[in-house]
């Protein structure tokens, strides 16, 4: 799903862009820009989203491509290994 409509369903979430602006900690103006695509949430915005919509709109979905690269602590693992190409980059974290 395009990132403009994510933020139209975080957006619905509150009633109006002025009550999502304030539960993220941004601008009107900010929200309207994703809206039109003019920019993007940043990726400490997307956490802010994340939590301020209890997950509905989730950093995931924000973000299909590549959130691993950008929050790694989202790897999954399964039988204590992960299953994305973001191995390496956990290993290395862990290294010493």
């Amino acid at each position: 799903m395009p990132m403009k409509e994510l933020i139209k369903e975080a957006v619905s979430h509150f009633g109006s862009q002025a009550a999502f602006a304030r539960a993220v900690g941004v601008t009107r103006s900010a929200v309207k820009q994703w809206l039109t695509g003019e920019s993007f949430p940043t990726p400490e915005n997307c956490v802010a989203i994340e939590q301020c919509t209890n997950k509905r709109v989730c950093r995931k979905r924000m973000h299909p491509h590549d959130y691993i690269k950008i929050w790694p602590e989202l790897a999954e693992t399964h039988n204590g290994e992960f299953t994305h190409d973001s191995t390496a980059n956990h290993a290395n974290r862990f290294a010493r």
